[in-house]
């Protein structure tokens, strides 16, 4: 097998590859104005990157970690519930956005490898999504605090794995487009994401990571403007 196959994609005839592993099959358009809808989710998607970095370091900020007691969590949920509720207010926009990403970035790929990413990819978001919820849960005092707490760790952790694992698929459909570069950056964000201790660096990174997926292909393909004519200038 040849180095310009997918690792995953077989097309209907059985071909390695898929039958055009650089086109968009799922793109709603290539016109100027799907271009400039591109970019405006990858920019709106790269600093949703920069949104998640700073809320795990301001929201999170001296949350519990490791074994404490149901008392400890309590009291730092009860002592900074308005700032987790806005946090987590802002962390399922951030999700909201993050499905558009994964599902639009996953759709420049062919065959198995854009499935795989989008189930994968929206798996893990949704993993993110419901950790804040029982974040939520904790500061507005509903349920067992200790037991919801494990619950967050669990799904928070559950997501940023997940989300690892859709760099995968992503890296395997990069590696048969223009930004094959973007392959390297990708396994990056993975590692970062798999680490606990990275986790939240590596999400702000795939944020990242998508954006410039989405934005890249997006700009170069925006048509050139004509230079302007000079006053008087003839046809």
């Amino acid at each position: 097998m040849t180095s310009t196959y997918s690792l995953f994609a077989l097309d209907e005839g059985g071909s390695p590859g898929g039958p055009d592993p650089t086109g968009t099959p799922d793109a709603p358009g290539t016109g100027p104005g799907a271009r400039v809808r591109a970019l405006r989710l990858a920019l709106a998607t790269a600093l949703a990157g920069m949104v998640v970095l700073l809320d795990e370091l301001v929201v999170w900020a001296g949350q519990p970690s490791g074994d404490p007691t149901a008392a400890t969590v309590a009291r730092w949920y009860d002592a900074h519930a308005t700032r987790v509720l806005l946090g987590d207010a802002l962390w399922l926009a951030v999700c909201g956005l993050l499905v558009a990403a994964v599902w639009t970035a996953a759709g420049r790929f062919s065959g198995v490898p854009r499935w795989t990413a989008r189930t994968v990819g929206l798996t893990a978001t949704t993993a993110l999504a419901v950790s804040s919820l029982f974040a939520a849960q904790i500061a507005l005092g509903v349920g067992g605090d200790l037991t919801t707490w494990h619950l967050e760790g669990f799904t928070y952790r559950a997501g940023t794995v997940l989300l690892a694992l859709t760099m995968v698929p992503m890296a395997d459909g990069l590696r048969l487009t223009p930004q094959r570069w973007l392959v390297a950056p990708a396994a990056l964000v993975a590692l970062a994401l798999l680490v606990p201790a990275t986790g939240g660096l590596g999400l702000a990174a795939a944020f990242v990571l998508l954006g410039l997926v989405l934005g890249v292909p997006a700009w170069r393909s925006l048509p050139a403007q004509p230079p302007p004519r000079r006053p008087g200038a003839h046809r």
